[in-house]
């Protein structure tokens, strides 16, 4: 089977609890094994050279927001939170004119998250990833990068309030096998990454509460690489 849903209220395209008439038409639809064009951006920098997952200057985000609750009860699931707020803001960027904002209140025992999916965005050789965030309050985050096998490596970042952009380069090898995923070689294959995922894990740490958090200029740093053609 399949269907769609209409999500333009967590993207910022309506806002929440709003009401409107839509009208959707779908031509020429198409099933294919093969993978969608990722979206990216190559450029040369210092020693190097960065793929560039998400700038936010096209005023769209691919980013999806999750809450996981109830964790502390030993039921985990996993839910859209209708009333967390994720979209494109073009002011007060780290780099240029977008940045992504989310608003969301992290539940006690609970995690809320964002998954940015990056498909068959080319990141052999990558050795850090780099990124800008801010948070009103302070927030303890963690980030995963998650292999095509379903094995996951996190790393995590304790991010300071009072709306103050961060700048973070992390060596991907210090990232650690979560503890309950299994890698069949025991390292992480940077170029089977398919999706990058930041969690808010303040709630599971007993911090729960309200909550905005930006990010912009997210990449991977390949030294010596060579910057190319932007991505479709």
């Amino acid at each position: 089977s399949m269907g769609f849903l209409d999500v333009a209220a967590m993207f910022g395209g309506a806002a929440a609890g709003e009401t409107n008439q839509r009208t959707l038409w779908i031509d020429d639809l198409e099933a294919s094994e093969e993978q969608p064009p990722a979206r990216y951006a190559t450029r040369a920098v210092a020693q190097g050279a960065e793929v560039v997952v998400d700038d936010f200057e096209a005023g769209a985000s691919e980013w999806l927001s999750l809450t996981l609750v109830g964790l502390a009860e030993g039921t985990p699931t996993l839910a859209l939170d209708k009333n967390t707020k994720v979209r494109v803001v073009n002011e007060g960027a780290a780099e240029g004119k977008g940045a992504l904002r989310m608003e969301y209140f992290a539940p006690e025992g609970g995690l809320v998250a964002l998954l940015r999916s990056l498909g068959n965005v080319p990141l052999g050789g990558a050795t850090q990833l780099r990124l800008w965030v801010k948070s009103k309050y302070d927030a303890k985050l963690m980030l995963q990068v998650e292999e095509q096998d379903g094995s996951g490596y996190n790393r995590q970042v304790e991010v300071g309030g009072g709306e103050k952009w961060q700048r973070h380069e992390l060596a991907l090898s210090d990232f650690a096998l979560a503890d309950d995923k299994v890698d069949e070689n025991g390292k992480l294959d940077v170029d089977r990454v398919k999706q990058l995922l930041m969690v808010d894990m303040s709630g599971a740490a007993g911090e729960p509460g309200a909550n905005s958090l930006w990010l912009d200029d997210v990449a991977f740093f390949v030294p010596g690489g060579k910057a190319g053609a932007k991505g479709q």
